[in-house]
């Protein structure tokens, strides 16, 4: 009888999720029928634009397979920290020519800060000529439409989104050592780990070694170069080792830190890939 039941719940559990489940668009196809095609896959979603660093940035796309694009029209807008937005225009059509009816295909076009402010009016005045004039968070948003090649425009929901960073956020490669009280030695080595902006001095990550999103590293670069880390690990405030260098080198864009909580050292470099 067990068995019997144990079978039953299988399968009822079974056509539940089968119900479920074809209810539920996936998350990246846009259009109402799964048939239209026109997705695209935006492999450049969140991207730092570093204040004061006058960067150009490669945004890169995806096209699946499926029926033909003629082009994708990029629109982008823009949007301040406290919420006032911009108009939107297009910055580019991006030509495809049906190739994706063959194979994938791969495209990028890269923008600088000229591109990304042109025609865009914000309360009724033009962007500010600098990044200078902008706040940390600002942010503009890329929307791409696929143009079919019977005509039709589809919205795709994958966006680009470039926000106004400081210069000290990007991807990161950390080789670090934790001397661990009852572990002892503990040695990690990483790459792409996200330093994020908190404001225009300070980005945070996740704390040396650990994988916890909730235990996070902050570091502030002072004016002579200096550095502040802080933060928290489960409720216990991350500090500086008293004596041991906490360092940024602009040459290199390299961290040297040293922090302890809880009788736990750290040491480590986190240097910009």
């Amino acid at each position: 009888m067990k068995n019997i039941l144990n079978k039953t719940y299988i399968l009822l559990f079974a056509m539940i999720a089968l119900a479920l489940n074809s209810c539920v668009e996936p998350d990246d196809l846009i259009t109402s029928d799964a048939k239209a095609g026109g997705l695209v896959d935006v492999l450049s979603g969140n991207i730092p634009f570093k204040a004061g660093t006058n960067p150009t940035l490669e945004i890169s796309l995806e096209i699946p397979v499926g029926p033909g694009i003629q082009s994708i029209e990029v629109s982008k807008s823009f949007t301040t920290v406290d919420g006032k937005s911009s108009n939107a225009v297009v910055l580019s059509n991006i030509d495809i020519s049906n190739a994706n009816e063959q194979a994938i295909v791969e495209k990028s076009f890269t923008v600088d800060y000229s591109s990304l402010i042109a025609d865009l009016v914000l309360e009724g005045n033009p962007l500010p000529p600098t990044d200078a004039g902008l706040s940390i968070g600002d942010t503009w948003t890329f929307v791409y439409t696929s143009i079919m090649a019977d005509g039709r425009r589809v919205a795709n929901n994958g966006v680009t989104n470039i926000g106004i960073a400081n210069p000290y956020a990007g991807k990161y490669h950390r080789v670090g050592h934790l001397l661990h009280p009852s572990a002892g030695d503990l040695y990690y080595d990483e790459t792409g780990l996200e330093l994020n902006t908190v404001d225009a001095s300070t980005v945070k990550t996740l704390c040396g070694y650990w994988e916890n999103p909730a235990y996070i590293l902050t570091v502030k670069v002072n004016a002579d170069n200096s550095v502040t880390v802080g933060g928290d690990v489960g409720g216990s405030e991350i500090t500086g080792i008293p004596g041991k260098v906490n360092a940024y080198d602009p040459a290199t864009k390299t961290f040297t830190l040293n922090y302890t909580y809880n009788g736990r050292l750290f040491d480590e470099t986190m240097t910009a890939e």
